[in-house]
């Protein structure tokens, strides 16, 4: 049985993500869990949050419903701190997650810092659950505090995001 938990965000960046540990591990080992994700936005737009979960036997399922799209991708999206250990060893990473939309749309996926986005990619959601990996190169090491975002703003609708890992490769 899932329960729901709601949440209505309407934050800046800076003051939204939380610090939420990560386990650092070895090639092929997790690095950023799906646990803990949170809803911020850049440019003050709505948007609301559910956490589907069942008590533990299964990752979490973020519904995002966007109300105000604001002008772009980057306006509203789900996001966790990853630890400056983790992006120091300056190695390759694998985001795989699992998605699907409302109606069929694009989000962005990235690694950012609050000057810089060292690494960014567009995926296409329908209808049905998708799972993506991709891999995450980075040009430059992103500074402290650094964010791995699920960007979602842009186009009005429901996105959902599920078993969300962010591993060495």
């Amino acid at each position: 049985m899932l329960k729901r938990r709601h949440f209505l965000a309407v934050c800046l960046l800076a003051t939204c993500a939380a610090a939420v540990p990560a386990i650092l591990a070895q090639s092929g080992e997790l690095l950023v869990d799906d646990q803990g994700w949170a809803l911020a936005t850049t440019n003050a737009m709505d948007g609301t949050m559910e956490v589907l979960t069942d008590g533990g036997s299964h990752p979490p399922i973020y519904e995002i419903n966007v109300l105000r799209p604001g002008n772009g991708v980057y306006d509203l999206h789900l996001e966790k701190p990853v630890p400056a250990d983790v992006l120091a060893a300056n190695k390759p990473f694998v985001l795989r997650f699992k998605a699907r939309a409302g109606r069929p749309r694009k989000i962005r996926t990235a690694l950012q810092d609050a000057q810089a986005e060292p690494w960014a990619h567009e995926v296409a959601l329908t209808k049905d659950w998708q799972e993506f990996r991709l891999p995450v190169k980075t040009d430059s090491i992103p500074k402290s505090p650094a964010v791995m975002a699920f960007q979602v703003g842009g186009t009005s609708g429901e996105v959902t995001i599920t078993d969300i890992k962010l591993e060495r490769s």
